[in-house]
């Protein structure tokens, strides 16, 4: 199951990258120089069509595993045939590790779209604990 952005984060980045390069390019007509921070606006809009392309992390419901997928970067998984055991602790997903510690998994609602999160944390805790 693969869980996308929320809606709001790729409109959310949108419109702070235009709004950066709208006065850049206000900055630029009154004399200043190109520096750094002109990479801002062009960085946003990135951001934004990442999120929207992009999905936010996968679930696998027969290894119960969890795949975070970075901005940059390799998916990192979580749980599963890694040795170790996902669960649910209020609104979030921990996973316990083969050593024993338990560490929370980077994903939260906040990013997600309700519904697929709601199905995600429906699915986890339907799962029997491993002894």
């Amino acid at each position: 199951m693969r869980v996308r952005y929320h809606q709001a984060w790729p409109a959310i980045a949108f419109i702070l990258g235009v709004f950066f390069v709208v006065v850049d390019v206000m900055l630029l007509a009154d004399g200043r120089d190109l520096d750094y921070t002109m990479l801002v606006g062009p960085l946003f809009i990135l951001l934004g069509v990442q999120q929207l392309t992009m999905h936010y992390f996968d679930y696998d419901p027969n290894t119960v595993t969890i795949a975070v997928k970075p901005v940059i970067g390799r998916p990192r998984p979580f749980g599963g045939a890694n040795g170790g055991r996902l669960f649910v602790v209020g609104n979030q997903v921990k996973c316990v590790l083969a050593n024993g510690r338990t560490r929370r998994v980077p994903v939260t609602a906040w990013f997600a779209r309700s519904q697929e999160w709601k199905a995600v944390l429906a699915a986890l805790s339907q799962q029997a604990p491993a002894r």
